[in-house]
């Protein structure tokens, strides 16, 4: 198993129609595990280690062994309910800003865990450190839905500093603790408010945050063999112990699916996000709104499905055709039954392909309705048509037999009055005395008359079993009408809870935001008074002839005398 390329970026960003092809296989729910940082760090040789197998390239090469973004074509088993797929992007700093941070997007956007993998020998430098998680700021700024407040907007970070002396808490301590700003000078102060601005920014923008720090490998400089690499550190036992602690809290993060614009990642949703979103990167100020992309998909994925299942529709009415002319009734029910197959059909299509419960309850189908009930009615008028057709014939028949008889009876008038007498006598006399049928004795007449009685009984019960089915068609029909109502009013009032919940959300975010400036206006403020109360007591101070101060810069009263 070996790693394949997935994005390439180059002048136009190129999608490997083999990784495409492979993703889209991938119908159950997926996560995503990315790994990012400078170039020739050894960030293929890690993400090897974490796998527990050799599938990203490595080498000892000056030059960089990975372009854009490869993807691990099999899933690594992270977790045994959620297939996990390894992403391993290209190094930083050999290209633009711009061009990093278009490279990391998809990334960060797709992935349920972040890693972002360093070199600390001498310790971690926490500027240079919060100066690479600023691109993934920029990132998130590329996400026009969260402009104001960037929450969660990506999965789970782990900073992993390898060959690094220094313990993970101390570590954590540099890079993410805040720095008090009130006692440096205006250079530094505004140096250390940026790395404040970047250190919150992560907070919010991240589900979590951890740091690792990994033991330094004992490895000659003259190995170039990757090989030997891999060797010498699965006999590290405090490197592999780590790799293994690793592995293993990350597993707790990818026990649940991520979700991407509210919808749970599947390989089908995480192609169909990236095409969606190849010429916004493309553009020199994307915009992206992942929830509206989302939607967009969904709804083109829905009406291509609807699209094939009214075509299935419409073979089975066609084929359905072939037994005109039915019952009337009957053949209400048989086009009801094969409308509501159809609904189930695009159903279980959306669920399975989508994995979307309802598809009534959230999207507007109203369209596939329309076009299924037109599909019914042609075929119940075509029906009807053909049974108008055989009752003509049947009437047609019945005049030439009866045409045919009345002439035989014309040229034999001893056989007519026979005929006619009997049927006087049996009180049987139809069609203004005429006789329609060819019998000539008693016993003829008899059994015409009990197979006209049978023939009555069965008319009569066709004739009840017609009405019985098309009262169960107009039931059917009612109940459908009633759920379709129902569905409707449903959808209306999620839609209202929907936004009821968006308006709090909003006014709760803007309510925070009003209270994190205050509070930031009091310090300033708090910090003012503060400044000033120290210059002014040093003037009066030195006013009055001086005299020690105390370790905070104020007066010592025990001197007060010499005021």
């Amino acid at each position: 198993m070996t790693a394949i390329p997935w994005i390439t970026f180059e002048d136009k960003i190129v999608i490997n129609n083999e990784a495409t092809s492979t993703l889209n296989s991938v119908t159950r729910p997926m996560n995503a595990l990315s790994i990012l940082g400078p170039a020739r760090m050894g960030k293929s040789f890690l993400l090897n280690m974490l796998a527990e197998k050799p599938v990203f390239q490595t080498s000892s090469a000056p030059a960089a062994c990975t372009s854009g973004i490869d993807i691990c074509p099999e899933p690594v088993l992270f977790s045994k309910k959620i297939d996990t797929y390894l992403l391993d992007l290209e190094g930083q700093g050999d290209a633009s800003e711009e061009h990093d941070v278009k490279v990391a997007t998809p990334a960060l956007l797709v992935s349920n865990v972040v890693i972002l993998h360093l070199i600390c020998g001498a310790g971690p430098t926490k500027t240079t450190i919060l100066n690479t998680l600023k691109k993934f700021m920029v990132a998130a700024e590329y996400v026009s839905e969260n402009v104001d407040h960037y929450k969660d907007l990506f999965g789970h970070l782990h900073i992993i500093l390898r060959d690094c002396p220094n313990s993970e808490e101390e570590c954590y301590n540099i890079i993410f603790d805040k720095e008090d700003t009130a006692d440096l000078n205006k250079s530094k102060r505004k140096a250390a408010e940026e790395r404040n601005e970047i250190r919150q920014s992560i907070g919010s923008s991240f589900k979590t945050s951890r740091v690792w720090t990994l033991p330094k490998l004992d490895i000659d400089s003259e190995i170039k063999a990757p090989e030997r690499h891999r060797k010498i550190a699965l006999d590290n036992t405090k490197y592999m112990d780590k790799v293994g602690e690793i592995r293993q809290y990350m597993t707790g993060q990818l026990e649940s699916p991520n979700s991407l614009g509210g919808q749970t990642l599947t390989g089908p949703i995480l192609t169909s996000f990236v095409s969606a979103i190849k010429e916004t990167l493309e553009s020199d100020a994307p915009q992206l709104n992942p929830k509206s992309i989302m939607r967009t998909i969904l709804e083109q994925k829905i009406n291509g499905l609807e699209k094939e299942t009214l075509e299935k529709a419409k073979k089975l009415f066609t084929e359905s055709e072939r037994s005109f002319p039915i019952v009337e009734g009957e053949s209400d029910v048989i086009l009801a039954k094969i409308e509501k197959d159809c609904e189930g059909y695009l159903q279980k299509q959306v669920e399975k392909c989508l994995n979307v419960a309802d598809v009534s309850k959230d999207f507007d189908l109203s369209n596939f309705h329309a076009q299924l009930s037109n599909f019914k009615s042609t075929a119940r008028a075509k029906n009807l048509v053909a049974l108008k057709k055989e009752r003509d014939e049947e009437i047609k028949q019945m005049r030439t037999a009866r045409a045919d008889i009345n002439a035989d009876l014309a040229n034999d008038p001893i056989r007519n009055s026979c005929y006619l007498a009997v049927k006087i006598l049996k009180g049987n006399m139809r069609d203004n005395g005429k006789l329609d049928l060819n019998h000539g004795t008693e016993e003829d007449n008899r059994k015409l008359q009990e197979q006209m009685a049978i023939e009555r009984k069965e008319k009569a019960r066709m004739e009840r079993e017609r009405l019985r089915l098309i009262e169960e068609a107009r039931r059917a029909e009612a109940q459908r009408q009633e759920e379709l109502r129902l569905l409707k009013i449903e959808r209306k009032r999620e839609q209202k809870r929907q936004q009821e919940m968006l308006r709090r959300q909003e006014e709760e975010a803007n309510r925070q935001l009003q209270l994190e400036r205050q509070r930031a206006a009091q310090e300033r403020q708090r910090q003012e008074d503060r400044m000033w109360f120290m210059m002014s007591m040093n003037d009066s101070y030195s006013s009055y002839g001086g005299g020690p101060l105390k370790a905070d810069g104020t007066p010592d009263m025990r001197y007060k005398a010499n005021w």
